[in-house]
C-alpha cells in the first residue's frame, strides 16, 4: 500500500510511545454505525486485500486510518486462544498482536466493525509517515546509522509477530511505514499473514511480494516462518543501503546471485546481509543472532 509522507530527516530514530493497555480490543465487533464515531477524510492506500481511509474520531478528534475489506476477498476465520468462537482472520491475528507485552513496532488495531458486505479495522495512525520504499527514494539512499536504526526496529517488530504467534508472511517496503519526524518504524498490513505454524506452509500459496521472496517459496514444496522472514529482512536491509534491490528476477533469487552493492556499504553490512540472503533456509540466522551481529555493534 502506498501511503504519503513528508520530509527526511538525518537524525537518530526515536523509540516510538506503544500503544496503552486500556485502549485493547474487545474481540466483539463495534455495533454503532462507523459514521456515527468516525469522519472520513480520504483514502490513504489501497492493497490486494482493502482500501485504507484517514479517518477522525469524533469524541476527541483523534487521527486513525480505517481499512475496508470485502468479505468476498476475505472469507477464512479462524480460532484463537482466548477466544470461543472463530474469528476474521486478520482481526484475529491482529488481536493476538495486541496481548502484552505490545510492541511499539507493529501497527495496532484498535476496534472493528462486522457489515454485510465488509469488514472495517480501526488502526493505529502514525504521521507523518510515508512507506519504507518512498522514504529511501526521496532521500537519496539512507546511511548506514539510519538503515542500523529502522533494521533494528523492524527486526524487533518481526520478532514480536513470531513471538505472539503471528507469521507476517509479506514483509516488503510498502508494508513497511516510517516517522519522517522522529524515524520512528511501524510494520503494517497482515492480509496475508497467517499463524505460525512449525510444519511450514504450502508454496504454492505464498501470497507475499515476489521481490522479497525466498528461493524456497519458489522451488521446494514448504517454506517456514522465521527464515522466510529472515531472508526478506535481508532484503530490506539491501535496498535501504543501496536504493536497488538484490535480485532483478525469480531466477537470479533462486540461484542466490546477488547483484552488486554500492561502494560505500561496509563489509560489516555486507556479511549481515549475505548471511540473512543464504540460499540454504536452515543456514540463515535467528532474530537474536541479527541483533548481536557485528554491523548493530558499529560506532559510525
Amino acid at each position: 500500500m502506498t501511503i504519503y509522507g513528508q520530509n527526511v530527516p538525518d537524525t537518530n530514530p526515536a523509540v516510538p510511545e506503544p500503544a496503552s493497555v486500556q485502549d485493547l480490543p474487545n474481540c466483539e465487533p463495534t455495533k454503532e454505525s462507523l459514521y456515527s464515531l468516525y469522519e472520513l477524510q480520504g483514502v490513504l492506500g489501497r492493497g490486494s486485500f482493502g482500501t485504507v481511509y484517514k479517518a477522525i474520531r469524533k469524541t476527541d478528534g483523534r487521527q486513525f486510518a480505517i481499512k475496508r475489506m470485502c468479505k468476498w476477498n476475505n472469507t477464512r476465520s479462524i480460532q484463537i486462544p482466548g477466544y470461543s468462537k472463530p474469528l476474521p482472520r486478520e482481526v484475529a491475528l491482529m488481536l493476538m498482536l495486541r496481548r502484552p507485552p505490545v510492541s511499539p513496532y507493529v501497527i495496532q488495531m484498535y476496534e472493528w466493525f462486522d457489515r454485510r458486505m465488509v469488514m472495517l479495522l480501526v488502526l493505529e495512525f502514525p504521521h507523518p509517515c510515508m512507506v519504507l520504499r518512498k522514504f529511501i527514494s526521496t532521500s537519496s539512499g539512507l546511511t548506514e546509522l539510519i538503515a542500523r536504526g529502522l533494521m533494528r526496529q523492524l527486526v524487533l517488530a518481526v520478532q514480536h509477530c513470531i513471538d505472539h504467534g503471528v507469521f507476517h508472511n509479506d514483509i516488503h517496503a510498502d508494508n513497511i511505514l516510517v516517522n519522517t519526524r522522529t524515524l520512528g518504524l511501524k510494520l503494517i498490513d497482515f492480509g496475508a499473514a497467517h499463524l505460525v505454524n512449525s510444519a511450514g506452509y504450502d508454496s504454492w500459496r505464498y501470497l507475499g511480494a515476489v521481490e522479497f521472496c525466498p528461493p524456497e517459496a519458489l522451488s521446494a514444496p514448504k517454506y517456514y516462518a522465521v527464515p522466510t522472514n529472515v531472508w526478506s529482512l535481508g532484503v530490506v536491509l539491501y535496498l535501504m543501503v543501496n536504493r536497488w534491490l538484490p535480485f532483478s528476477n525469480s531466477m537470479q533469487t533462486l540461484e542466490g546471485s546477488i547483484n552488486s552493492f554500492k561502494s560505500t556499504v561496509s563489509t560489516e553490512c555486507r556479511d549481515l546481509i549475505g548471511r540473512c540472503l543464504n540460499r540454504i533456509p536452515e543456514k540463515r540466522p535467528t532474530f537474536t543472532q541479527i541483533l548481536q551481529h557485528q554491523w548493530f555493534q558499529s560506532e559510525n
